[in-house]
């Protein structure tokens, strides 16, 4: 049975998704978008902190459910049912959160009002190839791994390219959002390969392959343990090499951020070549490359 996936273009993900970029301390790459998004964003940031809230905890629901609620009151008290339980009834900040992601929204759309325009023109450059080869590739990554981590379905929100390229992977609503970019900024490295690592990381955090990752480590640990695995597969179909050059290209393409102060594209080769030599099960492979960057 084919991989379901479930594509979508929101407004509200691509603002809250360039916001997330500011606040981690990043530059857009689109001065109008810049220009439009960093005071309300700014608004956001300090709202969410004058609230008292988990900040992390709060983006990882907030960005995947801007892209399927559009209610932004509704978005606010979901997102934080999700990240601070379901007592929390803070209506004054439920109010100031909403009106703070009303006036991201209005900036963005008075500065460029042909955003999803943008988004829709850029989605095909993904969707057509992945559709054509992304549920294989997938699988070949399921079968160089554990078939256990290919997902049945997912949901793909695409996003204006904040960055010329970007993206990320929320494991706890099987969803990633993507950069609907019209070209690849590095040839090496096709956006639709980018997308299809993205999908693969959205298993990871089941019980038997997480159960003994700490929760702070899973987002960068899923990025950084189906990393290799994605090449590899990749390389079989001749779209990409899975060596220490493409390695470390893609852990700086693909943004993979707050790694500990290692050679990372080094372990990751080393770990890779030592999981396929041996085979162990994957969850012992996870528990090695977990051991690994961060030793107990």
């Amino acid at each position: 049975m084919a991989i379901e996936i479930r594509w979508t273009v929101s407004l509200s993900a691509s603002c809250v998704y360039a916001a997330n970029v500011l606040r981690q301390g990043r530059p857009l790459a689109d001065a109008r978008l810049a220009e439009a998004v960093t005071e309300p964003a700014r608004h956001l940031i300090a709202e969410i902190d004058a609230a008292g809230l988990a900040d992390d905890r709060l983006w990882k629901h907030l960005l995947p459910l801007s892209a399927r609620i559009e209610n932004n009151r509704q978005l606010v008290e979901t997102t934080l049912k999700k990240a601070v339980g379901p007592n929390h009834s803070n209506g004054s900040s439920v109010g100031r959160l909403a009106g703070c992601i009303a006036d991201l929204e209005l900036a963005v759309s008075k500065a460029m009002p042909e955003i999803l325009d943008d988004v829709s023109v850029g989605a095909p450059h993904l969707m057509e190839p992945w559709n054509i080869r992304g549920d294989a590739l997938l699988r070949s990554i399921g079968r160089l791994t554990d078939e256990r981590l290919v997902v049945t379905g997912a949901e793909v929100s695409f996003v204006y390219p904040a960055e010329r390229g970007g993206g990320l992977a929320a494991l706890l609503h099987n969803s990633a959002m993507v950069e609907a970019i019209a070209a690849d900024p590095v040839a090496e490295l096709p956006e639709w390969l980018r997308l299809t690592w993205l999908i693969s990381q959205l298993n990871i955090d089941i019980p038997i392959f997480s159960e003994n990752i700490g929760i702070a480590h899973r987002p960068l640990f899923a990025f950084l343990a189906m990393l290799p695995p994605t090449l590899a597969a990749a390389e079989r179909i001749e779209l990409a090499r899975c060596n220490l050059e493409t390695i470390d290209l893609a852990l700086q393409t693909w943004r993979v951020v707050g790694t500990p102060q290692v050679n990372m594209a080094e372990l990751l080769l080393n770990w890779w070549e030592t999981y396929e030599s041996s085979k162990p099960a994957w969850n012992v492979a996870l528990a090695a490359l977990e051991q690994m960057v961060w030793p107990r």
